[in-house]
């Protein structure tokens, strides 16, 4: 499984935020030109968001900035069942690890 690719909101935000600076805009000008409140792009400039939107988009484009992306780590304790196989499957050598490894990479091609 490869570990999704999410947006950086706190990279992101700063490079807004430098951009907005540079520009001399203020954020009630920013605002009325992308269509939004001024108080929802104050908390994206402040990296108060999870995931790309609409809004973070327009903010990007209109401000000329490249979103910053990094990938999201998987925690194998969300997946309960998957944890519960490996205890039981792994027996501590290195030759089932690598069986194991061959095996989840074979089963990339089912999906």
């Amino acid at each position: 499984m490869r570990a999704p690719i999410c947006i950086d909101n706190k990279k992101t935000a700063f490079l807004l935020r430098e951009a907005l600076r540079k520009s001399g805009a203020t954020q009630s000008f920013l605002s009325s030109n992308i269509g939004v409140n001024q108080s929802q792009v104050s908390r994206l400039l402040n990296g108060r968001f999870e995931r790309r939107t609409k809004i973070v988009n327009a903010l990007c484009i209109y401000l000329k900035v490249n979103p910053v992306f990094r990938k999201k780590a998987i925690k194998l304790r969300n997946y309960p069942d998957l944890a519960s196989c490996l205890d039981e499957v792994l027996d501590g050598t290195r030759k089932r690890e690598r069986a194991i490894i061959r095996l989840l990479k074979s089963a990339q091609t089912l999906a």
